[in-house]
Parts: C-alpha cells; sequence; structure tokens
C-alpha cells in the first residue's frame, strides 16, 4: 500500500473550548512545510524522541505564527465588530490570550504529525 501524502494546501476549523461567546471564533489552522517543522522542534526532542514541554511552549508563538492561516469572528475591542483576519501577523497574535497561543500551538502540533493509522500506511 502507497503513502498518503501531506496535502499542504489543508485547513481544518478549529474552536477553543473557551470560547464561550457566539458566534465562537473559528481559528484556521494549516499543514507546516517539512523545513519548518524540523526548524520549530529543534532543541524540543531528545535522541530518543522525548518531546521536551517546556522547549515546546516557549516556541508556542513561532509554532501559532507559522501554523495559523487565518482567523473568523475575533471580536474587535475598539469596535466591537467581528472581524475575518487572512494575514497573521504579531500584531493579531499580541490580541489572542497566552491560553490560547499554547492551545492553538498545541492544536497546529496535533495535526501536523501523522496519525497511527496514517504511519501504517
Amino acid at each position: 500500500m502507497a503513502l498518503i501524502g501531506i496535502d499542504r494546501d489543508e485547513v481544518i476549523e478549529y474552536t477553543s473550548a473557551l470560547d464561550k461567546s457566539e458566534p465562537k471564533t473559528v481559528f484556521l489552522l494549516g499543514v507546516l512545510d517539512n523545513k519548518t517543522k524540523i526548524r520549530l522542534l529543534s532543541g524540543a526532542i531528545d535522541s530518543s524522541g522525548n518531546v521536551n514541554p517546556s522547549v515546546l511552549q516557549e516556541k508556542s508563538y513561532e509554532i501559532v505564527k507559522a501554523g495559523l492561516k487565518g482567523i473568523k469572528n475575533l471580536k474587535n475591542k475598539k469596535t466591537g465588530e467581528l472581524e475575518e483576519i487572512k494575514k497573521i501577523d504579531d500584531a493579531v497574535l499580541d490580541r489572542l490570550p497566552v491560553t490560547i497561543i499554547t492551545e492553538l500551538a498545541a492544536k497546529i502540533l496535533e495535526i501536523n504529525f501523522l496519525t497511527e493509522e496514517e504511519e501504517k500506511n
């Protein structure tokens, strides 16, 4: 059976369990290229394959910056309007609580590594 190729254009919609508002803020999370994965995980995984959570936490911001492709329904604090954001930069990330940054980083890492079923193929 052949390997399943990575779809670099794949984006999943994700809402945080912490978001109690309606409509929910939707985060568009994407696939990282292999070069970015290796750069972001540098120093986070030791030679035996164990992950160092503190190193990953330090890299959360960069992981989110690389893997967050857009946001729907982000409320603008000044205007009260719901925004759709298609370009993620530092100014956008600075609008998100650190708990959301950490949660998004974990989800981005989760979707960017093959599941056990995919690894079998």
